[in-house]
C-alpha cells in the first residue's frame, strides 16, 4: 500500500512561535507517532495546496506536509495509519485529515 497523509502544519504553530517552532513540533510528531508505527521508513514532502471550504466560497491556501508511507497491507498497518491520523487531529484540533491510499507494487532495485 501507498498512503499519503496531508497535514497542514499551521495549527502546530498555534502559540505563534514561528516556523522554526512549528518544524520542531512536526519532528516531534514524527518521532512520537509515525516512527514507532512505521520504523522501516517514510517520506515527508513540503507541499502547498488549496481547497474550497465545504460551506462556502472561501478558497483556502496553505503550506502543508505530505507524509508518504509505503507498506505491506495488513490490518495492523492500516490501524497504524488510523492512529497517526487520530493523533494528528488531537494535536492540531483539526476535524479531519486527508488520506489517499492505493495498492502498489513495492520493489527495491
Amino acid at each position: 500500500m501507498r498512503t499519503e497523509i496531508h497535514c497542514a502544519p499551521a495549527p502546530l504553530d498555534a502559540e505563534g512561535l514561528g516556523l522554526a517552532a512549528a518544524e520542531g513540533t512536526w519532528r516531534t510528531f514524527l518521532d512520537e507517532e509515525v516512527t514507532p508505527r512505521f520504523p522501516d521508513g517514510f517520506s515527508v514532502l513540503d507541499a502547498y495546496g488549496q481547497w474550497r471550504e465545504e460551506a462556502g466560497a472561501n478558497l483556502l491556501r496553505e503550506r502543508s506536509k505530505l507524509l508518504v508511507i509505503v507498506y505491506p497491507d495488513t490490518s495492523a498497518r492500516r490501524a497504524g495509519i488510523g492512529a497517526i491520523c487520530a493523533a494528528y487531529r488531537k494535536r492540531t484540533g483539526q476535524t479531519g485529515v486527508l488520506v489517499v491510499a492505493a495498492s502498489v507494487t513495492m520493489q527495491v532495485r
